[in-house]
C-alpha cells in the first residue's frame, strides 16, 4: 500500500452534496439481506433438502452475496464519482484582465423553439461553453430566468464549475414560468455585482427578447448608472416559431386555450437594453450561426480600461474517472457471475 497516504494526502470533493448518498447504500444492503432471507425461507418450505441442494449448486445464497455486494461497490463509486473527487493540489498564476461578465441566460419554455439548431437555448448552453474553453483572467457568473431569476454561478475563475452549470440550464431551473427581464437583469446587480464596485463589468444577456411587463428600460438604465454594461444576444426567428412539448418522439406544438402559441424574437426590445447602457451592443443571431467566443473576444476581452493583477489560485486534478471505471469493472463481474450461473 505504499503510496496510498500521499496518493489521497490534501484530497477534496468538489461536490460533496453527493455523499449524502451513500447513506443508502445501508438501506439498500438491508433490503436485499431482506429478500435473501425471505427467498431462503420460501425454498425451505417448498422443497426437500435433496431439491434444496441442487437449487443451490450453482452458488445459492453466497452467490447472491457476492452480486449484491458487487452491485453495492458500483453503486457507491457512482456517488463518490459524482462528487467529484480531487487531490494533488497544485497553484497556478494567472493575470487576470480586472473584468467581471454574468451570462444572463433566458431559459423560458419560449428558448425550446427549434429555429435555431438544435434549440435555442442549447444554442446558447454550446456557445457560452465555447467561450468558458477560451476565458482567461474574467471572472464570470451565470444567471438563468424564466418567470424568477436564478442565480447559478457567482462571479469566479473556476470556469469548470460555471460549465457544469451551463451545462444544466433547462425551463425546470425556474422556479416560475414567463419571462422578466427587468427582473433579472435587476437580481443581478444586487445579488452577483453588489460588491464590485470599481471594476469594469458586463452582463452578456442571450434571450429571444419576449418580456412580460418587467421593466426592462428602467433595469437597463439602473445597469447603467451602476457601471454595468449590457450586451444582449438576440435569438429566434421574428417571424416566429413554435414550441415543442411532449417526449422526444411525441412532441407536439405548445397550445394555449386551443390555439398554437408561437415565439418570435423581439429585437426591438434588446436592442433598447444595449443602447441603455454606454459601450452596449446588440447582437442579431435570428436563425443564423454566430461564434459566441469571437463577440467575446472582441467586445469584452479587450475592452479598453481593463485592470491587470496576478493572481495565485489553487487547482487540484479530476479524479472522478478512477471511479467511474470502477464501477464499470464492479459491474462486469457482477454480469460475469450471472453468466456463469446460468451456463
Amino acid at each position: 500500500m505504499i503510496g496510498l497516504d500521499a496518493m489521497f494526502e490534501g484530497a477534496r470533493f468538489a461536490s460533496p452534496q453527493w455523499l449524502a448518498a451513500l447513506w443508502l447504500l445501508p438501506v439498500i444492503a438491508v433490503i436485499l439481506a431482506s429478500a435473501l432471507v425471505v427467498r431462503s425461507l420460501r425454498l425451505r418450505r417448498l422443497a426437500d433438502k435433496s431439491m434444496q441442494a441442487r437449487i443451490s449448486a450453482g452458488g445459492g445464497a453466497p452467490r447472491a452475496v457476492v452480486k449484491g455486494v458487487l452491485v453495492l461497490g458500483a453503486m457507491a463509486c457512482v456517488i463518490i464519482a459524482l462528487a467529484r473527487p480531487q487531490w494533488n493540489e497544485h497553484e497556478r498564476t494567472i493575470t487576470r484582465t480586472g473584468r467581471d461578465v454574468v451570462f444572463l441566460v433566458d431559459v423560458s419554455r419560449s428558448m425550446l423553439a427549434r429555429d435555431l439548431l438544435p434549440s435555442r437555448l442549447e444554442w446558447a448552453k454550446e456557445q457560452i461553453s465555447g467561450v468558458l474553453r477560451e476565458a482567461r483572467g474574467d471572472r464570470i457568473g451565470l444567471v438563468a430566468f424564466a418567470g424568477v431569476p436564478v442565480v447559478l454561478s457567482p462571479l469566479t475563475l473556476d470556469y469548470g464549475f460555471v460549465d457544469i452549470e451551463v451545462e444544466g440550464l433547462a425551463p425546470e431551473i425556474a422556479p416560475v414560468g414567463g419571462t422578466k427581464i427587468g427582473d433579472a437583469i435587476r437580481r443581478t446587480l444586487s445579488e452577483v455585482f453588489d460588491s464590485t464596485e470599481g471594476r469594469y463589468r458586463d452582463i452578456i444577456l442571450i434571450s429571444d427578447g419576449e418580456d412580460q411587463d418587467s421593466f426592462v428600460e428602467e433595469a437597463a438604465h439602473e445597469a447603467a448608472e451602476a457601471g454595468v454594461r449590457i450586451i444582449t444576444i438576440g435569438v429566434g426567428d421574428p417571424a416566429g416559431a413554435t414550441i415543442p412539448v411532449g417526449e422526444p418522439g411525441f412532441e407536439r406544438p405548445l397550445t394555449f386555450r386551443g390555439e398554437v402559441v408561437r415565439t418570435r424574437l423581439e429585437r426591438e426590445t434588446m436592442e433598447r437594453i444595449a443602447r441603455a447602457t454606454p459601450g452596449g451592443a446588440y447582437f442579431h443571431v435570428a436563425t443564423d450561426r454566430m461564434n459566441l467566443a469571437s463577440v467575446y473576444n472582441d467586445i469584452v476581452t479587450r475592452a479598453r480600461g481593463t485592470e491587470t493583477e496576478d493572481l495565485t489560485i489553487v487547482e487540484y486534478e479530476e479524479k472522478f474517472q478512477w471511479f467511474v471505471g470502477a464501477a464499470l469493472l464492479l459491474l462486469v463481474l457482477e454480469g460475469l457471475i450471472g453468466a456463469t450461473r446460468r451456463n
